[in-house]
């Protein structure tokens, strides 16, 4: 019996403590920054915001906000692409790619180092 009453105990406690977590205040922002709303996070689905504020619950898009708090869930966005271009077109496509990519990337380190 008490190994069934610490059981039950540690487990409220755990339940608890990952609803604190999930409970605390957060700011979402619209991306242009006219609009902002300070509330309590209560979930989140990958899409959408479920805030709590002072005049009710709000569902917020995550595409159209920025959320900003310690309850702010991480999202990472990722992008399947696929190309199909000719042999002859493949090292001129490659070169354009590579270069893209090297403009939109700060240096971390010397190089070779």
């Amino acid at each position: 019996m008490r190994y069934f009453r610490n059981t039950l105990a540690l487990a409220v406690c755990l339940f608890a403590v990952s609803g604190a977590a999930m409970a605390q205040n957060v700011t979402i922002s619209s991306k242009d920054k006219a609009v902002t709303i300070t509330g309590t996070l209560v979930s989140f689905d990958d899409e959408t915001y479920l805030l709590d504020t002072e005049i009710g619950q709000l569902r917020l898009s995550r595409l159209a906000t920025d959320c900003l708090g310690a309850a702010c869930p991480q999202t990472i966005v990722t992008l399947d692409l696929d190309v199909a271009v000719t042999e002859a077109q493949t090292a001129s496509l490659l070169q354009a790619l590579v270069n893209g990519f090297a403009g939109t990337t700060q240096p971390v380190g010397p190089v070779g180092a």
